[in-house]
């Protein structure tokens, strides 16, 4: 039999992240697994012309945006009974979602969608 403890949800806030959202909440419950919740954050290169004319925002900004974002991602009714853990980090997020699969013991890393 399959037991999952640790399952990873990257998240980018799309639309597509949410139709992820509602499998990895639904498996979660099903096996008391821990959900981690996943954002990376990807600096923005250093040749952006098409935003001279528009400041960006201060890295500070990002991870505050993630951070609010990650903590409102799930509604308390979905995520009542589920131990979910929320962090962001910096970086390409290829890399970082290996890492974090490592770093956590994953069970379920993130599948790819059809």
């Amino acid at each position: 039999m399959i037991d999952l403890k640790n399952i990873l949800l990257p998240t980018d806030f799309s639309d597509t992240s949410l139709i992820a959202t509602r499998y990895a909440i639904e498996l979660s419950k099903r096996f008391s697994a821990t959900l981690h919740l996943l954002h990376v954050i990807e600096d923005p290169g250093v040749s952006i012309a098409a935003f001279d004319s528009f400041p960006l925002p201060s890295p500070v900004e990002f991870e505050t945006y993630a951070a609010e974002r990650l903590e409102s991602w799930i509604a308390p009714d979905d995520s009542a009974g589920l131990e979910v853990r929320r962090r962001w980090v910096h970086g390409a997020p290829f890399s970082q979602i290996i890492r974090d699969s490592r770093e956590n013991t994953i069970s379920l890393p993130p599948l790819p969608l059809p």
